[in-house]
């Protein structure tokens, strides 16, 4: 999807020219926000908030088709138990509420796992799993193991 269009490429075109033949600033200083600066009826303002819009949208579908194709991956490395799911996706980095998101286990289940995970292995994962979905795609895809003791986990969080 392209989020750019050629109207909000003349929309921005006409921000651009900020000044008017007598060197006056008609925009008022560049720290003003855009939404203070044009009139909500402006059609500058109307293509910049579609614009908007298509971002947002796009955020969200780009989103769910990361979590569908993280489901496949699952599926094809033959990964079916729940807890086998919750394990393998926190330890690549993922937090509780996007493993729901992609399992749609219970939260409650997710911690209970997470927890006798973290007893099992003591001193594992000392901070927070901060792991988007397409990087969890990526190492579910590249087959990299992410243990406690590996390389690969003690260097992704220094």
């Amino acid at each position: 999807m392209n989020c750019i269009t050629d109207n909000l490429r003349a929309a921005m075109d006409s921000l651009s020219a900020r000044y008017n033949d007598s060197g006056i600033s008609e925009w008022g200083s560049s720290k003003e926000k855009i939404d203070d600066v044009l009139s909500p009826n402006d059609w500058r303002m109307k293509e910049i908030i579609k614009f908007r819009e298509r971002i947002e949208s796009s955020d969200v579908s780009r989103k769910q088709r990361a979590i569908n194709k993280i489901r496949y991956e699952l599926k094809r490395l033959n990964i079916t138990d729940d807890e086998a799911k919750i394990r393998k996706l926190y330890e690549i980095g993922l937090g509780n509420n996007r493993i729901k998101a992609i399992t749609g286990i219970p939260l409650t289940r997710i911690d209970q796992q997470i927890n006798e995970y973290r007893r099992a292995h003591s001193g594992y994962m000392k901070t927070k799993n901060f792991t988007t979905y397409v990087d969890a795609l990526v190492l579910l895809r590249s087959g990299m193991d992410v243990k406690p003791t590996s390389r690969a986990f003690k260097n992704s969080y220094r």
